[in-house]
């Protein structure tokens, strides 16, 4: 019988709060939505104020109270009550604060409710951090996930490539994250305003870095060599696109006060411009205002930074580290050195990023090649190929009885 699909969302994180995963988990619910989909998330009780709330996709369900187990005994009755066709775990262990229990999640969905099928996203592979003296478990825990599931889903080639320590999953499909600040059409008076409150004339070279200021990627090694290109090439200004970590955190505050110390008393200081906290109309603004971008990432660049991924979908020239992964992962885009993206290589100390960035700035055709080669990239990034493409990562489960557009569904309930 043909009916919509029914979809459970079970993240640690969730917009309007700050977050890659919940950012990512609210732009996929909705175009679901937006393909025949039914959505509701299940998310941190925290996140929502404690209580059952609407939202454009569903409802929003308490996932974690005091003590922790009452939450999730909580989500396990809401997956039984709900009766949904798919469960979509979003993972990443810190959005859980490492718990242990989104491990057992698919194999106890399996016995309470096996006519679901569980679908894990990883967005990282970072172990969970149980307890002390448990090192061994930490390991564990994240391959029994892997396993256990019915179908593992991976954002990246790292993250591809990985995998396999754990023992590759009998199904992984390999689906790029999209970006969460939609691309504006803006007009020529929006970009000269950006570009004067950054005071970068019209020949000059806007370099931009957009983010939370985080020591992994590598902001103290940009601030250094953009105040060596500086001195190189008077036309180069700097900007922070965005508020530099998250409202409230006081995680990374003290490297956040230490690149403004450093940019305050460089030969640059004049050429450096903070936005703060933008909306996601002014983000793209600015992207947009932007000559090119510079992302130096120690671990490399991946397809799993929303940052890299919403420089590209916004056609930007970006400056990136080589990619850490040896392997290439079927259906993921490629970016190509010099022709979708300006790569470096690690580590990405000040000299050899400092020459990315003059090169580059004196280079307009080469931008221009690297402008072209992005926007070609772009569209394997955008929210209707990532939903149709999660629609038939569902199908491969054995879920449909026919392909995900127009599909039979199994069950008569409407």
């Amino acid at each position: 019988m043909n009916r919509r699909p029914h979809v459970l969302f079970v993240t640690g994180e969730y917009a309007p709060e700050p977050g890659g995963v919940g950012a990512y988990t609210a732009c996929l619910a909705e175009q679901l939505e937006r393909l025949g989909a039914r959505c509701a998330v299940a998310t941190r009780a925290s996140r929502v104020g404690g209580q059952a709330v609407e939202s454009p996709v569903g409802i929003l369900r308490p996932l974690a109270t005091r003590p922790p187990l009452l939450g999730w005994a909580e989500l396990l009755r809401a997956v039984v009550r709900l009766d949904p066709d798919v469960v979509h775990i979003q993972y990443q262990a810190g959005a859980f604060d490492h718990q242990p229990f989104p491990s057992l999640l698919p194999l106890v969905c399996r016995i309470i409710h096996p006519r679901a099928r569980v679908v894990v996203t990883f967005h990282d592979l970072h172990e969970p951090r149980i307890g002390p003296g448990m090192r061994p478990l930490r390991g564990r825990a994240l391959s029994l996930l892997l396993q256990s599931a019915h179908c593992v889903v991976v954002t990246n080639h790292e993250d591809w490539q990985g995998v396999a320590r754990y023992g590759r999953p009998a199904r992984t499909e390999c689906i790029p994250i999209g970006s969460n600040i939609p691309r504006v059409r803006p007009d020529a008076v929006e970009i000269a305003a950006c570009r004067l409150a950054a005071r970068a004339t019209a020949t000059d070279v806007l370099v931009g870095f957009f983010g939370f200021l985080n020591e992994w990627k590598g902001v103290d090694e940009l601030a250094s060599a953009f105040d060596d290109a500086s001195r190189r090439d008077p036309r180069l200004r700097l900007v922070f696109i965005g508020a530099s970590r998250r409202v409230g955190s006081s995680t990374d505050e003290e490297y956040v006060r230490d690149i403004r110390r450093r940019l305050s008393q460089s030969h640059s200081r004049d050429r450096v411009h903070w936005t703060g906290y933008l909306s996601a109309r002014e983000v793209s603004l600015w992207l947009q205002a932007t000559d090119m971008m510079a992302l130096p990432f120690r671990s490399g660049a991946s397809l799993r930074h929303g940052s890299l991924v919403a420089a590209i979908c916004h056609g930007r020239p970006t400056i990136v580290t080589r990619p850490a992964a040896t392997e290439i992962a079927r259906g993921l885009p490629i970016l190509v050195h010099r022709e979708s993206a300006w790569m470096i290589d690690r580590p990405a100390h000040r000299v050899t990023l400092a020459d990315a960035v003059t090169e580059l700035a004196a280079d307009s055709a080469s931008r221009d090649r690297l402008r072209d080669g992005a926007t070609s990239v772009a569209p394997a990034f955008t929210w209707d190929a990532i939903g149709r493409a999660t629609l038939a990562a569902y199908g491969e489960t054995g879920l449909y009885r026919r392909s995900p557009t127009g599909a039979c569904w199994p069950g008569s309930r409407d």
